[in-house]
């Protein structure tokens, strides 16, 4: 959707596809906070890049890379962080 809306300027053709995969592999709660992390992140190391001055706002930065991070830290740690984050949405 993200691809569609933007028409491919915020997010490129493969990294849906790298998400839905990674989304099959961790069900439908590791999926949520999979997303979740890899956009949190993604703002924050852009942020981080932007303030060292190494991108500027027009320059693209690799999304895959970050979803594989994600993953990585879903599958590594992902009940306590879903265990977390469940734990913030029922207060």
């Amino acid at each position: 959707m993200i691809v569609t809306l933007s028409k491919g300027r915020a997010m490129g053709n493969g990294d849906p596809i790298i998400a839905a995969f990674i989304g099959l592999i961790l069900g439908m709660a590791g999926s949520i906070v999979f997303l979740l992390l890899s956009f949190i992140i993604g703002g924050i190391y852009s942020v981080i890049l932007l303030l060292l001055k190494k991108k500027t706002i027009k320059q693209h930065i690799a999304f895959g890379p970050i979803l594989a991070v994600s993953a990585m830290l879903i599958f590594l740690f992902g009940h306590q962080i879903v265990a977390s984050y469940i734990n913030l949405l029922i207060r």
